[in-house]
């Protein structure tokens, strides 16, 4: 059994910037992390994948070589069992093998998943864009390349269902039908709901709202009113975490994202933190907790920063964040906004060509800060110091946890 003093679960945006910034800042702590993939995924641009080639190539890495720049060790496997009492985990590897890790505090940064348990049949019989599982991004676009005139069913009116009907459209000849219990788009504000619904239209979307659907063949889906057949279906019904940690017995929400408190650390088990789409701040005095980009990289960077403190004996800042920008992408369009400070849109809205070419910009330059910590660790996202009257509780609280561990 190997023990390391911090252990992230997780490569993705939060987990590579909580690494990077944990061992470039305190080159005394052993430092690991697990993830399934060696390559580091952009997650956020996997639906410009589904028909032909992107405009812009995605962008990706070697986990464990930009790892090694700041001697982070790094294993590749799932984690299969968690103990919290023991502060260890078991690491399945593709090879087979298994390895009990022991950590004296442990970061879960293991991102999320498309929700397939809501619907009989979603399973088995839909595509989601995900990376590492069976029907992910990389198999809907070998079955949309099978079907010269495909018709394609999305489920869910959301951020991502409309991406992906909006992608699929520029497919010639496909018929593409959008499928949501509610409105879609309900999430935006009425113009920013407003320009993406037109720009659906105007490729050719047909939008299905207020229908539930009750199960998913392969070759239809059944609302309450009658069937709609398709040749592939997509789902976009939401995102849930991994399950593991709620059997851990871990506070979680439902969709399984993990209760934290206003320094990231997982309520009644302090000795773990939370980041990215795996953590839920209770309660925040912030922006509200959504999943994205900025949400991971700058919790993973909060958390590294408070371990450091934490080791050192310092009072760390409580998790604040700011949102400060939005953008849906809409083929080879867009529609974004700013939302600063509590993630409320506001105007100018920018659509069409220039929506599209902002929001590659802002997601280029979430990659490069990645790249950039790992050059000049604690550069991005940096943070003040605490008041100093919060100095005795918090060194009140390590001592807690150091006993425990």
């Amino acid at each position: 059994m190997q023990e390391l003093c911090v252990l992230i679960v997780g490569g993705g945006y939060a987990g590579i910037m909580c690494a990077l910034r944990l061992a470039g800042k305190a080159r005394h702590l052993r430092v690991g992390l697990v993830n399934p993939n060696r390559l580091f995924v952009e997650r956020l641009r996997l639906h410009e994948t589904l028909v032909g080639a992107p405009k812009y190539s995605l962008r990706s890495f070697d986990i464990e070589e930009i790892l090694k720049r700041r001697a982070v060790e790094f294993f590749p496997g799932h984690v299969v069992s968690l103990h919290p009492g023991f502060s260890r985990l078991t690491v399945h590897s593709d090879d087979g093998t298994h390895t009990v890790l022991a950590y004296r505090r442990l970061v879960i940064a293991s991102g999320s998943k498309t929700s397939l348990g809501k619907i009989e049949g979603q399973a088995e019989y839909s595509f989601s864009v995900d990376s590492d599982r069976g029907n992910n991004a990389a198999a809907l676009h070998a079955a949309l390349s099978e079907f010269p005139k495909p018709r394609v069913t999305i489920i869910g009116g959301g951020a991502t269902g409309v991406e992906v009907a909006a992608e699929i459209a520029q497919k010639p000849d496909a018929i593409v039908k959008l499928v949501s219990s509610g409105k879609i788009a309900s999430g935006m504000i009425d113009p920013v709901a407003k320009r993406i619904h037109s720009r659906l239209l105007a490729v050719g979307v047909e939008l299905i709202e207020n229908a539930d659907v009750v199960s998913i063949q392969k070759d239809h889906i059944s609302l309450g009113g009658g069937d709609v057949v398709h040749d592939i279906c997509v789902s976009a019904t939401g995102f849930e975490v991994d399950s593991l940690w709620r059997k851990s017995g871990l506070p979680t929400t439902e969709n399984g994202r993990i209760r934290t408190d206003p320094y990231l650390r997982t309520i009644g088990v302090p000795s773990i933190y939370a980041v990215g789409d795996a953590s839920f701040v209770v309660p925040h005095k912030s922006a509200p907790a959504r999943m994205s980009v900025m949400y991971a990289m700058t919790s993973g960077a909060h958390v590294a920063n408070t371990i450091i403190d934490e080791f050192a004996e310092r009072t760390p800042r409580r998790f604040g964040f700011w949102t400060y920008g939005q953008a849906i992408g809409l083929g080879p369009a867009a529609v974004g906004f700013g939302n600063m400070r509590y993630d409320r849109a506001y105007a100018p809205y920018f659509t069409g060509r220039v929506g599209f070419h902002i929001r590659h910009f802002f997601i280029s330059m979430l990659f490069k800060l990645l790249l950039l910590e790992a050059r000049l660790p604690g550069f991005p996202f940096n943070f003040g110091r605490p008041v100093r009257r919060q100095q005795a509780l918090w060194k009140t609280e390590v001592k807690k946890i150091n006993e425990g561990t």
